[in-house]
């Protein structure tokens, strides 16, 4: 059985990861965004304390996908371009996030419904 977190459906997320600092005891998720041919590198974080777990899981994703709106989707996810499939789709509606994970060796695909 898989644990649904937000550390193990933002790992499925290019460019979106959660991250909890012990010392400060923060989570929070970090959006990044390189594309080294038009030399752009940009994060941006959202923390759980500020936003709430969901709003800022949404604020992330959103954000994610207003960097690849602006600056293009980047090319350099994958060192090997052969083994690049579709990439891993996701989408909120109301209070729902739909996450739509490729599997590469069966070329099927899951399709996840979860709270925020």
């Amino acid at each position: 059985m898989t644990n649904f977190t937000f550390k193990n459906i933002a790992k499925n997320i290019k460019g979106v990861q959660y991250f909890y600092r012990q010392e400060k005891h923060e989570r929070f998720f970090r959006v990044t965004y390189r594309n080294k041919k038009a030399d752009i590198h940009k994060w941006k974080y959202f923390y759980l304390r500020k936003y709430g777990a969901g709003k800022a899981f949404e604020l992330a994703i959103n954000c994610r996908k207003e960097f690849e709106e602006k600056y293009g989707i980047p090319d350099s996810h994958t060192k090997d371009k052969n083994k690049l499939k579709t990439k891993n789709s996701y989408e909120i509606k109301n209070n729902y996030f739909i996450l739509a994970l490729d599997h590469k060796e069966a070329e099927d695909s899951l399709e996840f419904k979860l709270s925020l």
